[in-house]
């Protein structure tokens, strides 16, 4: 098992350091963007901090989707008017 996770981390490690020559669907996008980056694997959370930097309304509204998310989650009213 410890050698998988070793192998894993050395492939997205290795993916990173040659860049990644094709860009990945704009679904597997949104899916990187919106899940917390504990749900990532190290390259597709590099990737996805990659994006944010270059579209910086994206991370804001990124953001906005977490404080809605939490808002919802949470059951509370008082962020709504924001």
């Amino acid at each position: 098992m410890i050698g998988e996770w070793a192998t894993r981390q050395r492939r997205a490690e290795a993916a990173i350091l040659q860049g990644a020559g094709k860009c990945p669907p704009s679904r597997k996008i949104a899916r990187m963007i919106t899940s917390g980056r504990q749900h990532l694997s190290k390259a597709d959370s590099i990737f996805a901090d990659q994006v944010e930097h270059a579209l910086p309304q994206l991370a804001q509204d990124r953001r906005f989707l977490e404080a809605f998310t939490s808002m919802v989650r949470n059951g509370v009213e008082d962020g709504l008017a924001d």
